[in-house]
């Protein structure tokens, strides 16, 4: 009886080390999607391949086309914003006008400490570094802070009545060009 099989005979087992390889070779294959898709952050765009963004008055290069809005503040004075958001940062420029006689009174070095120590309460935000400095001729600040999920770089500068506030907040790995934003910002 060639044709019958005897389920008392016992068979020749097939390997099981195809089945093993085909599972290792999917859980590496879904393993480096999920690294790739997920937790690799992505690189900074060069420089070079950024654009121009001309705002009222400034120009500034960023990784990207902003979104351009304005809202007002609690002291209800205008904000005007333009933000590139990419995986794992913002970009972002800020700038308003302050009343020449308030400025006059608060101080610009104090205005500029105040607008830090205000924006960070705002947001939860936690100074890690701080310095005063002066850009092209006029007061700045520039901080660094821990905010809730990441990081951020800013400086906040005074040209005449208007302030500017430059930001970028970040993923805690990713490694922004803070140069090549803060350095190309142009005032008129």
């Amino acid at each position: 009886m060639s044709g019958t099989i005897n389920p008392l005979e016992p068979r020749k087992r097939k390997s099981q080390w195809p089945q093993i390889g085909l599972a290792v070779l999917l859980l590496s294959v879904l393993g480096f999607a999920a690294w790739y898709m997920f937790i690799r952050m992505p690189g900074e765009l060069a420089a070079a391949d950024w654009t121009t963004h001309q705002g009222d008055g400034y120009s500034i290069r960023m990784p990207g086309t902003p979104e351009v809005t304005s809202r007002t503040d609690s002291a209800d004075e205008a904000i005007h914003l333009a933000t590139v958001e990419l995986p794992s940062r913002v970009y972002g420029v800020a700038w308003s006008e302050f009343d020449p006689e308030r400025l006059a009174n608060f101080g610009e070095a104090e205005l500029l400490e105040f607008a830090m120590r205000e924006g960070m309460t705002a947001i939860d935000g936690v100074i890690t570094d701080s310095f005063a400095l002066e850009w092209k001729g006029h007061k700045a600040r520039e901080f660094k802070a821990n905010i809730p999920g990441g990081r951020a770089h800013y400086r906040f500068l005074l040209v005449g009545t208007r302030m500017y506030r430059l930001a970028i907040i970040h993923a805690p790995g990713f490694v922004p060009n803070t140069e090549a934003f803060f350095e190309s910002l142009e005032v008129s």
